[in-house]
């Protein structure tokens, strides 16, 4: 047998075994490109991790702007519905009482901000029993800047003084008497406004508005008799005014951005919604590497993905 016919056999014999070789050497050219793809998806990942923790500092500081302007445009907005309200309860004069407090509410200490909180409080009560609105809100104003001539000349808060009236308007006698006002039925047909009311009836021959309006006359002419019509000299005067001030500051700070933030919150809202999806992948592919979740290569691939787009 020649060589060449050897040769011939050799092939023969040799051909299965050169196939499976054959594909041998194929799979083991597709695991190396299936390696080598796995890698680079990896290294992305990793780099988009690295842009993605990136993006998460910044949206720390985007959380706190936001939160610094919601905290200042909420009260304006707080106020701005306090107003809608108050045109229900004082009509046309809602103007004329938005004007006094926002110019002359502070000289008594009272900011903006609370005098619309206050005159909501005490016209919702005044409009249940005298309907003139201009009327109404003229004790509404009455209400107020004695709350905080009391307040000045007693060491109490303004807030604590309106929440004390608030109550003796609704008839409770407790926390009122501790500012000095007493509006028990006894005391209250002493005074000029029963007096002038009632034209020889009793107490209990009075309408429900009469008996309010006489409550309601009783502490202003308490207020105006005790303890004056304008504010404590001194320190706490003082405090008073240079807060109510602040308060005001604030107020038009919120103002002022409240076009911005109207503006700019939903945008970055969508932003920070959009960072968190990408880092959701992120922690899944963390997860997947424990073994607590699907297959890791497909969570690599949307991990890769997700901090791709989170970064752009």
């Amino acid at each position: 047998m020649t060589i060449e016919e050897l040769n011939v056999v050799i092939r023969a014999s040799t051909h299965d075994l050169r196939k499976q070789i054959t594909d041998v050497k194929r799979q083991l050219s597709g695991m190396e490109k299936d390696a080598g793809s796995a890698q680079s998806a990896m290294t992305n990942a990793f780099g988009g991790i690295k842009k993605a923790l990136i993006s998460a500092g910044i949206a720390v500081g985007i959380q706190q702007i936001t939160s610094g302007l919601a905290s200042l445009t909420k009260e304006a907005m707080s106020v701005d519905a306090q107003m809608q309200n108050l045109g229900r309860t004082m009509g046309a004069s809602k103007a004329a009482f938005a004007d006094w407090a926002k110019t002359t509410a502070a000289s008594f200490g009272i900011s903006e901000t609370a005098a619309i909180k206050y005159g909501n409080a005490y016209s919702n009560l005044i409009s249940g029993f005298i309907s003139d609105t201009e009327a109404s809100t003229a004790y509404t104003k009455q209400l107020i800047e004695a709350s905080a001539v009391i307040a000045s000349r007693t060491g109490r808060t303004v807030e604590d003084v309106n929440e004390r009236i608030r109550s003796g308007l609704l008839g409770s006698t407790e926390a009122i008497e501790d500012l000095g006002i007493n509006v028990n039925v006894a005391l209250l047909e002493t005074t000029d406004a029963f007096k002038q009311l009632a034209n020889g009836r009793t107490w209990e021959k009075l309408t429900f508005q009469e008996q309010q309006q006489v409550r309601l006359f009783a502490i202003l002419e308490q207020s105006a008799k005790k303890f004056g019509s304008t504010l404590a000299t001194g320190g706490a005067s003082s405090l008073l005014m240079f807060n109510a001030q602040l308060e005001n500051l604030k107020l038009e700070l919120g103002r002022a951005f409240l076009p911005i933030a109207q503006t700019v919150l939903p945008i970055l809202t969508a932003f920070v919604q959009e960072l968190a999806e990408g880092i959701k992948w992120v922690s899944a592919f963390f997860t997947s590497l424990r073994g607590e979740s699907q297959e890791t290569s497909s969570i690599l691939q949307s991990a890769a993905v997700s901090t791709g787009t989170v970064s752009d």
